[in-house]
């Protein structure tokens, strides 16, 4: 790879041979410091897959041509010492090396001149080419196409941390166009190495500090997406410092500007009875601005969250997926949230007290809702009458919940348009994979109440005018046909039919 004088103006007084020697020790330097052991971690780290495209088109449009540096070759050039100055390089992020380096291995040609051809070939002539592609890539990073690499910033492991400190540490303006921060919550508490302590100082100095440059304090103020994850079973109760101290890239800069925010606890239930505390700073005026709001595999009491403090006054959807939670906690914290116009509870346990059923919540803290989505409760009673949410517009629920209904009478909100129903559920505690599936008969049993249910509804939802059917597993022929014939009749202008049925099945309907 012809980097040896990407930066240079002064191109046309170096030969092409002093250029070949000088970059082939170029290439197997940076290869040997930005590629050696990370190869693997490239192809499955999300923080790349996010940064190979916008590369990859980004050198596209720098005209570049690309060469094939065997592997062989490389290695013959290859030199141990890591202390070589080589400043082009090095002005470089090493993910525009990671993607440059594995474009290079995928050429099937090589810019050098072919053994047995004269001088001043075509493929010489390509070789020149490359350098001047090269050389614009180079120039071009240094603009504003580094906005769309840092624009997002996703860190797993203390390896991303050491990649994304690296390239901060020498251009540290790349924080200002920081719009979305992913990162792991262990990466909090671990125990940092000498080389991540000196990142962390640099940010908690530059951020995080009062003191510090006025655009690197606010460039965290850009931030507008955050994703927090725990992989392991330590409690949120052990990380309470390290949300109490903010030291990690200036977190506390920026929460007053987050508008999304998304807690995952990990692949089970942990327990998470100071999932939001108020020093961690969920409440208050530090989001005040948060509108989108995750909870995902936590144990939520009904102590979980503190309420009757200070509300969210600008949440507008809230999701709680495969969580347990309790109908008092819930109430609590739609109590809080007078914005809020999408809620999701999908795969959850839910604990409902004598006083304060799931049905009555819903009654009466969503009576301003748009969107609703209710999906494979356990532990829930029926709910009933939805006519007081006069708001709902788009409804989402599977059909074991109007199946439990079937006894009570389920009616539909009066302002309903859009209908959805997923048709297959597997049984609670089962993968997906041994999930049951329907016979032909009880599908159109199922069908046929569905059918009566939206006919019924068409006197008092005058605005109903979709219906969809959407199967989870997508392992069962259904005669798509009979289905459409049950509800072609009650009159609706779209009907939408998600089957995820068998691929031949699709064939033979062609």
């Amino acid at each position: 790879m012809l980097l040896g004088v990407a930066q240079n103006d002064t191109f046309g007084t170096t030969t092409y041979g002093q250029l070949l020697d000088a970059d082939l020790r170029t290439a197997s330097h940076a290869h040997e410091i930005f590629t050696m052991g990370l190869g693997s971690a490239t192809q499955s780290s999300p923080f790349y897959s996010a940064l190979i495209p916008p590369a990859t088109m980004l050198l596209a449009t720098g005209m570049w041509k690309g060469m094939q540096w065997t592997q062989s070759r490389v290695a013959q050039r290859r030199r141990s010492d890591a202390s070589a100055d080589i400043s082009p390089v090095a002005q470089l992020p090493p993910e525009i090396l990671l993607v440059i380096f594995d474009l290079l291995r995928r050429r099937s040609r090589c810019g050098a001149q072919p053994v047995g051809e004269r001088r001043g070939t075509r493929a010489r002539s390509r070789g020149y080419c490359d350098v001047l592609a090269v050389q614009l890539v180079c120039r071009t990073w240094k603009g504003p196409a580094t906005q769309v690499l840092y624009d997002q910033v996703v860190l797993h492991d203390a390896t991303d941390l050491d990649r994304f400190g690296c390239s901060i540490a020498r251009r540290p303006q790349l924080l200002q166009h920081v719009q979305g921060l992913h990162f792991n919550h262990d990466m909090l508490t671990d125990e940092p190495s000498d080389n991540q302590r000196q990142y962390l100082e640099l940010l908690s100095r530059h951020i995080s500090s009062d003191a510090g440059p006025r655009d690197l304090t606010l460039a965290w103020n850009t931030v507008r997406t955050v994703s927090v994850e725990d992989e392991h079973a330590r409690s949120w109760e052990e990380r309470r410092n390290a949300w109490e101290d903010s030291r990690f890239f200036g977190f506390e800069q920026c929460s007053s500007h987050v508008s999304s925010l998304q807690l995952v606890a990990g692949d089970e239930f942990r327990e998470v009875d100071v999932v939001l505390p108020p020093h961690a700073g969920i409440y208050g005026r530090r989001f005040k601005h948060l509108k989108d709001l995750w909870l995902s595999r936590a144990d939520l009491p009904a102590d979980g969250i503190p309420v009757g403090t200070q509300p969210l006054p600008s949440l507008e959807t809230l999701r709680v997926t495969e969580c347990k939670i309790s109908s008092r906690w819930l109430a609590a914290l739609l109590a809080e949230v007078p914005s809020l116009r999408s809620l999701d509870i999908s795969s959850s346990t839910v604990c409902e007290g004598g006083d304060m059923p799931l049905r009555d919540v819903l009654q009466q803290q969503c009576r301003s809702l748009t969107q609703l989505t209710i999906r494979d409760l356990r532990g829930a009673s029926a709910i009933g009458s939805m006519s007081a949410l006069e708001s709902l517009r788009s409804w989402t629920l599977s059909y074991d919940i109007l199946e439990q209904q079937s006894g009570t009478g389920l009616v539909a909100p009066p302002a309903l348009e859009k209908l959805v129903v997923f048709m297959d559920n597997p049984p609670h505690g089962v993968s997906s994979k041994k999930s049951r599936r329907h016979p032909s008969h009880k599908l159109l049993n199922e069908i046929g109440t569905i059918s009566s249910l939206v006919r019924s509804w068409k006197r008092t939802c005058p605005a109903l005018r979709r219906v969809e059917l959407r199967d989870q597993v997508g392992k069962e022929t259904w005669p798509i046909w009979e289905v459409a014939s049950y509800l072609l009749y009650s009159q609706l202008e779209t009907l939408g039919i998600f089957l995820d049925v068998h691929l031949r099945f699709a064939r033979r309907v062609r």
